[in-house]
């Protein structure tokens, strides 16, 4: 007896197909099981084959199909190229046009990136890439001779050792929109890895990569910037000037009764967005410095006021804050 358990199975069909085969009445309603699930498939083939457009439909498709098996891009596109490249905060906010080098295979001049010592349009296709088959009409193949390519050739160019592509130096310039955040990525067209044989050469796709900043911090479009104050200008509050990451000077208005951790808004001077007129706020997050010489009564007094004007938001009472005017008299 075998050990194989599938030697039973295998039995056992051999055997139901003897049956089948010994047995005239078995054997026919074995056929008549096989015809009724052919029976749909041929209703609908006997339909087309008697409808001359649904026909034509059928023929079309069957041949854009082979077409679309059978077809290749007669040139090889090249690949993209990633370059990542450091951007300060300011120029994330004013924009920029950065100038860079790089490095990428270009097409070798010798051999115009064919890889052939020396080439010649393909003398089978004659330089188109593709062969009609003269059995059915409208669907060609590639042309087995070139591979697709239309170019033929002997021998390897020594230039670029038959890779038909040599790593070059380029130079590319940029156009940085203002606003841009970290990881933001621009396209330059055609300046990634060259393609070969008439395909498109490939994009340089550059990463910017924002570095941070000690004095600004950025939410969306919002600009984030602290601004200290002295004690004086917490009580009695002015007009408080904000550098801004272009160099500009900002004059913010502020009332009395500044405390630390407060935020004042500059509508309309934070980020710009890339792709619109929009533009964030600029956030001015106050610190009040107190006097360094203060007496611990004075200095308990002031942290009083700053506590109060926290939790009031600035509505500090008047007794108190004429006492801590009196510490910033007699200290002047």
């Amino acid at each position: 007896m075998s050990a194989d358990p599938n030697d039973h199975r295998r039995f056992a069909e051999a055997a139901d197909a003897y049956r089948v085969l010994s047995d005239a009445k078995a054997r026919r309603a074995y056929d008549a099981r096989r015809l009724l699930r052919l029976a749909p498939p041929l209703d609908r083939l006997m339909n087309i084959a008697e409808d001359p457009a649904a026909r034509a439909r059928m023929v079309s498709r069957i041949v854009q199909g082979l077409n679309k098996l059978s077809q290749r891009a007669q040139g090889n596109d090249g690949h993209d190229l990633l370059l990542p490249w450091d951007l300060t905060f300011a120029q994330s906010y004013t924009g920029a046009e950065i100038k860079f080098s790089y490095s990428r295979p270009l097409r070798c001049g010798e051999c115009d990136g064919t890889g052939f010592r020396t080439h010649h349009a393909c003398d089978v296709c004659g330089g188109a890439g593709r062969l009609t088959v003269r059995a059915v009409p409208g669907l060609t193949k590639r042309c087995p001779r070139c591979g697709g390519h239309g170019v033929a050739g002997t021998g390897r160019c020594g230039n670029c050792r038959g890779r038909g592509l040599l790593r070059t130096t380029s130079h590319a310039t940029a156009r940085i929109p203002a606003g841009v955040a970290n990881g933001t990525r621009l396209r330059l067209k055609g300046h990634g890895v060259a393609g070969r044989f008439g395909g498109r050469d490939g994009d340089l796709i550059v990463r910017l990569d924002v570095e941070g900043s000690l004095q600004y911090t950025r939410d969306g479009r919002d600009l984030i910037v602290e601004k200290s104050v002295d004690l004086e200008t917490a009580l009695s509050g002015g007009v408080l000037e904000i550098e801004s990451p272009d160099g500009r000077a900002v004059d913010l208005p502020a009332a009395g009764g500044l405390y630390p951790g407060q935020r004042l808004g500059v509508a309309g001077r934070g980020f710009p967005s890339p792709t619109t007129d929009e533009r964030g706020d600029l956030i001015v997050v106050i610190d009040v410095r107190s006097p360094a010489d203060l007496a611990p009564d004075e200095r308990r007094l002031v942290a009083q006021w700053l506590d109060q004007a926290r939790i009031t938001r600035g509505q500090v009472s008047p007794a108190l804050v004429a006492s801590v005017r009196r510490v910033i008299r007699k200290k002047a």
